[in-house]
């Protein structure tokens, strides 16, 4: 996995774009998460984007 670029969402939230061979991906990590934070992977079957207001939602709770 490499880690192509990150920033910090204004709730505090980390957004780490990275990719896993040819596959692309969005690791979200809270900004008051445990150490280490639980991991949920969730898919979006390609036909939603992997930034879809609904995934990124899930992922800020």
């Amino acid at each position: 996995m490499e880690f192509t670029s990150e920033h910090r969402l204004d709730d505090g939230v980390l957004e780490r774009d990275f990719t896993l061979g040819e596959i692309p991906g969005v690791l979200w990590t809270p900004g008051s998460a445990p150490n280490p934070a639980p991991l949920i992977l969730t898919g979006h079957n390609g036909s939603l984007h992997k930034r879809e207001p609904r995934l990124v939602a899930r992922a800020r709770h």
